[in-house]
């Protein structure tokens, strides 16, 4: 655990606090310049004795990263620190450790969930908003999802992303055509806001609303999550309640209130910003 934990934090930390750039790279990808002005919370959104990525609270910085679907604080660092495990340690041992360690299983369900609650198709909108001196970083986020990806399928032995959370996978992929609008809709906005100097007041209640819409979503499919979990640790078979995140047994529908039925898969046609209007 101990090489594992350095080295995640030396690759996280390597790109978010050491270079100076990761900050602007941030505050264009991510809707933080709304979410500073939405007064979430009792406490302001950055911390008045600090500067850069280190003034902003965590509630902000998690938050920010949920709204373009990097996701980057539940997975960033973990592929580079499970690869180089891995090498040094074996990839049997990771797999004992996954089966016969609940903290560790714990930790891997954790960054899986993080990496299948992400979605690069969608984050690629909000890359358009990034400047091309930093787009760098675009190349470098996705290299270790698919590091983080590919090392935490193997250390479960799937080859799917929540092979073993099937009710969960199926609730993303329910949830995701219904949200995908909303993120389509943000980019458009920020784009225009952005460009007028961030003072037209109606385009920043239109942004707070998808803002608020998108977590909404995101956060229904947490609550479902979490209860799954709970009631598998208990023994009891579930399915999950749309809509409300709740846990009943005996009835099976889709997270936004639909019937799941036989359980085909439900598929998005590729968005593009041409075809959402505001």
């Amino acid at each position: 655990m101990d090489l594992l934990g350095n080295e995640s934090a030396r690759v996280y930390r390597a790109t978010v606090y050491d270079d100076a750039e990761f900050g602007e790279f941030f505050h264009q990808v991510a809707p933080i310049d709304v979410i500073e002005r939405m007064q979430i919370g009792s406490r302001p959104a950055l911390r008045a004795e600090r500067t850069g990525i280190e003034a902003l609270r965590s509630i902000p910085w998690a938050h920010a990263w949920s709204q373009c679907r990097y996701m980057v604080p539940g997975w960033y660092g973990a592929g580079s620190a499970l690869a180089l495990a891995s090498k040094q340690l074996g990839e049997p041992l990771l797999r004992e450790m996954c089966s016969g360690w609940y903290f560790f299983s714990n930790l891997i369900d954790d960054i899986e969930l993080a990496l299948a609650r992400a979605d690069l198709e969608i984050a690629a909108a909000y890359d358009s908003l990034v400047e091309e001196r930093h787009r760098r970083f675009i190349e470098l986020l996705r290299a270790e999802y698919e590091r983080t990806k590919e090392e935490v399928l193997k250390v479960r032995g799937g080859e799917r992303l929540l092979d073993g959370e099937p009710t969960v996978q199926r609730s993303i992929m329910l949830r995701n055509p219904y949200i995908d609008p909303m993120h389509l809709v943000q980019v458009d906005l920020l784009r225009r806001w952005r460009a007028g100097g961030c003072n037209d007041k109606e385009l920043f209640s239109a942004l707070v609303a998808t803002v608020s819409g998108i977590a909404q979503a995101l956060q229904v499919l947490l609550l479902g999550h979490a209860q799954v979990a709970g009631h598998r640790r208990q023994g009891r078979g579930v399915r999950l309640v749309a809509g409300q995140g709740r846990v009943q047994g005996g009835q099976e529908v889709g997270l936004l209130g639909g019937a799941v039925g036989d359980g085909r898969a439900h598929h998005r046609r590729p968005l593009q910003q041409r075809d959402v209007q505001v």
